[in-house]
């Protein structure tokens, strides 16, 4: 027989609990992360079709320009217009 003191035996099952509560915060933490990326890479493939329309439509426009124009639609959520230059094209 095993005999472990009643206070041995809490202590190990809080570590327990605080072991399976740390393992679930980084697994939500890591699933909330991987949502915003692929929330912002789904703004950037918005901001890149955007912009191979206003282009065609504007060719002699620069990219400037165009960013300017997708900062002010809905699809831009705010961003400065130089952000979305950077990432338009790519």
């Amino acid at each position: 027989k095993l005999f472990v003191k009643e206070s041995e035996l809490t202590t190990l099952l809080a570590k327990v609990t605080t072991q399976e509560n740390s393992i679930s915060n980084n697994s939500s933490t890591m699933d909330r992360r991987e949502i915003r990326k692929m929330g912002t890479q789904t703004m950037h493939a918005n901001w890149q079709i955007e912009y191979r329309k206003l282009k065609k439509e504007n060719i002699t426009k620069s990219d400037t320009w165009i960013s300017k124009q997708i900062a002010r639609m809905d699809i831009a959520k705010g961003r400065d217009s130089e952000t979305i230059r950077r990432n338009m094209k790519n």
